[in-house]
């Protein structure tokens, strides 16, 4: 009887371990961080402006995007005024020109890691707005 009592015990503190562990291993895999930049001021038409945001907090290796929050801003309303959202490179954005803050899960095979940047421009066109447009601030927030 008294074997059994203490191979009750033992499995008793050994499923709650795996408990604490798993419980544990499930927090440190979430997480999130909160950046901001200001945007470089547009120029010229055509031209490609970018604003890279600092990656603020560190993620566990193999950590995936699940969300991406931003918002952004310049002065006035630009007509044919270009804003992209991008992590990594320029082939790997979400245009975000019609919405100033929103979020998206168009980055969720992303490595958390790897920084995000705003690509900004100017259409080069008659009807798009005159240059200069005042880049304001910019921010993502990114949760894994």
């Amino acid at each position: 009887m008294r074997n059994k009592m203490i191979i009750s015990k033992t499995r008793c503190a050994v499923l709650g371990l795996v408990s604490a562990l798993t419980l544990y291993s499930q927090v440190s895999v979430a997480g999130t961080y909160h950046s901001t930049v200001t945007l470089p001021t547009v120029h010229s038409k055509g031209w490609t402006y970018q604003a890279h945001m600092p990656v603020t907090a560190v993620a566990p290796a193999g950590a995936k995007v699940q969300r991406v929050t931003w918002n952004w801003n310049v002065v006035g309303f630009p007509k044919l005024f270009v804003v992209l959202l991008c992590q990594g490179h320029i082939n790997n954005c979400h245009d975000v020109s019609r919405n100033r803050s929103g979020s998206t899960d168009r980055f969720s095979t992303g490595n958390a890691s790897q920084p995000f940047f705003f690509a900004i421009r100017m259409t080069n066109d008659w009807r798009s707005s005159p240059v200069p447009v005042g880049g304001l601030g910019a921010g993502v927030s990114v949760v894994w």
